[in-house]
């Protein structure tokens, strides 16, 4: 570990750790050393201390491990070495920043410890200017890991599991506008629908096959439109070394296919938008629940 990995967490433990609550217990106009009358505000207090500071910890020793960075980076500045991989796993699968979702509940449990109203100014006031640097490491992440990360963005919340975006537990979407029956999310948990074992990947194709490239679906569902047509649709992407790749596939199905029997007319939905390319099957969609009545058969 050198010098600038130890600098950045040493700067969060200062200032987080101790820093803020510090602050917190200055304004409360608590007498030190404090501790609350009620048995259950000190066990809440601890337990909600504990379980902060267990999240951020595990988030930080996650993202050195797996990401090889340093989660300190101050509006665009790098104070310690960044990662060098995109964090979609472990406690970056519940939110897209779980290490400040740690310190929130960590200045929760000095809250209820301090059970004061004024304290709760500092918490506010952290929380919009931690958002604001969120909101930019989030262009900066855009930048390096380009259609990766806006899938992930898309999919999983900035503070909690889910986005308004987040479609991977609801297979079927309707509006006045259009309907959507997500089959496939590369971001989805197991055990979600749009969940597949799959990696539904395959080698980059450009009219030849490129040696050493790989190609993803980030997502393939099926629309109804407005004008009562419905059209498959297949998000995909690639790694083109400096920067990722891609686009979206959207294909009308035609109406007469619907005048098959469900079988003959899987067989034929499935040559649509490349998702035989990336490993998709008839069977894969026959499994799929309420995909039969989402198509009126």
């Amino acid at each position: 570990m050198n010098k600038s990995h130890i600098f950045g967490y040493l700067l969060g433990l200062l200032i987080f750790v101790i820093g803020i609550p510090v602050l917190m217990w200055l304004v409360s106009g608590r007498p030190w050393p404090y501790a609350p009358d009620s048995a259950i505000l000190c066990i809440v207090s601890l337990f909600l201390a504990i379980c902060g500071l267990a999240l951020s910890i595990y988030s930080i020793v996650y993202m050195r491990i797996v990401g090889k960075g340093n989660p300190f980076d101050a509006y665009g500045h790098e104070l310690a070495p960044r990662t060098k991989h995109l964090m979609t796993s472990g406690p970056y699968r519940m939110c897209r920043n779980p290490m400040l979702v740690g310190i929130y509940i960590y200045d929760a449990g000095v809250l209820v410890w301090l059970w004061s109203v004024i304290p709760l100014l500092i918490v506010l006031a952290e929380v919009i200017l931690l958002t604001l640097q969120v909101r930019s490491e989030e262009k900066r992440l855009a930048q390096d890991f380009g259609q990766e990360y806006l899938d992930y963005k898309k999919r999983v919340g900035r503070y909690f599991p889910w986005s308004l975006h987040n479609y991977e537990n609801m297979p079927k979407i309707k509006t006045h506008k259009v309907s959507k029956f997500m089959v496939y999310d590369r971001m989805a948990r197991k055990g979600s629908p749009a969940y597949s074992p799959k990696s539904h990947s395959a080698p980059h194709f450009e009219g030849h096959y490129v040696e050493g490239m790989e190609e993803w679906a980030s997502h393939y569902c099926f629309n109804l439109k407005e004008d009562g047509t419905y059209e498959a649709e297949l998000d995909e992407a690639w790694d083109e070394g400096s920067h990722y790749g891609g686009g979206t596939i959207s294909v009308t199905i035609p109406k007469d296919w619907f005048d098959l029997s469900y079988d003959e007319f899987l067989e034929r939905v499935i040559t649509l938008a490349a998702a035989k390319h990336y490993g998709f099957t008839s069977d894969d969609l026959k499994e799929k629940k309420g995909l039969k009545e989402f198509f009126g058969f």
